[in-house]
């Protein structure tokens, strides 16, 4: 950014693409980090240190996934979706937004393939192309209604710290066995 920071960003594009791709989140206030993305130009290099990190799906494309998304916290399920272009693995992505304009990716997410559920606080109807989670919390007792099987999928969970924290004791609570979680702040 405008001060030197280091930034983590999660890649959108699917394993192995050529073109690199990450989500970020611009709602007001844009920070620095983001001011300094926004004003890029085609062809303008950027310095990346490393790509890394240990929040994937399971080797097994047998293994059946819950991938739970609060807000931008669906940036790094599109590389995990983008990488199953035959539609190969049983997923379920319940997505968490404010609203409905608050839905990223809802074309990609639509071609993924995946069973979509979206769930948005203020009560409005998701697109038709979503199943419509409801406005109620998401506790234990929600998302086992939600996702009856749940004990017997992975579960991942990514958002913010506290929606994190959440979702992922609800998550256990619902009867899941493995939770992998991915938090972050905003900047």
């Amino acid at each position: 950014d405008g001060k030197g920071i280091r930034r983590v960003f999660s890649l959108t594009s699917a394993p192995g693409a050529s073109l690199l791709t990450v989500g970020v989140g611009t709602a007001e206030p844009v920070s620095s980090a983001k001011r300094s993305l926004l004003a890029l130009e085609p062809g303008d290099g950027l310095t990346v240190t490393m790509v890394s990190g240990d929040f994937v799906l399971p080797r097994d494309p047998a293994t059946p996934v819950l991938l739970i998304a609060a807000g931008i916290g669906i940036t790094p399920y599109m590389a995990h979706l983008a990488g199953d272009p035959a539609g190969d693995r049983d997923i379920v992505l319940l997505y968490l937004a404010k609203s409905a304009a608050e839905l990223g990716y809802a074309e990609e997410l639509q071609r993924s393939g995946a069973r979509i559920l979206a769930r948005l606080a203020d009560g409005s109807a998701p697109p038709a192309t979503m199943e419509d989670a409801g406005a109620r919390r998401i506790d234990a007792a929600a998302l086992k209604d939600l996702v009856p099987d749940i004990g017997g999928r992975e579960v991942f969970v990514s958002g913010s710290p506290a929606s994190v924290r959440s979702l992922r004791a609800a998550a256990r609570g619902a009867g899941a066995r493995r939770v992998h979680v991915d938090s972050f702040t905003g900047y």
